[in-house]
């Protein structure tokens, strides 16, 4: 992202002598030729609003400009990061937060009542299962031709 300055972040320089502050920009943009156009001149406006304080010059409201030529610290990548993956972590409030977690809640409980459902007719099918096999034994078994030859047959009893 490029920054931008506005005319009223620029400090207020006076000159007591544009001689030697002419002199001094000169050698100033000579040094700076890698900068962009708007860097430079605001670094030379404090570089030479710098010098002429250093000289003794003091100019109107001096002692008030001097915070605006100190530059302020900028940030680190990653205190910018952590700055913004905290505005994003902090994007819902706390009451929809809580609505959130009591809707989580409600529907954990729901699906281990899902789970145990589930469970349950597993078992039942299987034991269905198990019992149509169960039966179709028992009438092989009551249909075999050994039956008519007992005393009793196992038919008489059921």
């Amino acid at each position: 992202p490029r920054r931008t300055t506005s005319f009223r972040d620029v400090p207020a320089v006076s000159v007591p002598d544009t001689s030697k502050i002419t002199q001094r920009l000169a050698a100033f943009a000579e040094s700076e030729k890698g900068a962009s156009a708007s860097g430079r001149a605001l670094a030379a406006l404090k570089a030479a609003n710098a010098a002429v304080e250093t000289e003794g010059g003091t100019g109107a409201g001096s002692d008030s400009r001097k915070d605006l030529t100190q530059p302020r610290p900028r940030k680190t990548r990653a205190q910018l990061e952590s700055a913004f993956w905290q505005r994003q972590a902090d994007a819902v409030g706390a009451k929809p937060t809580r609505a959130w977690f009591a809707l989580e809640r409600g529907l954990r409980g729901y699906l281990r009542s899902l789970k145990k459902r589930k469970e349950t007719l597993e078992t039942a099918f299987s034991l269905q299962k198990q019992n149509d096999e169960l039966r179709g034994l028992l009438r092989q078994y009551l249909g075999a031709d050994i039956n008519d030859e007992l005393l009793v047959p196992p038919s008489a009893l059921i």
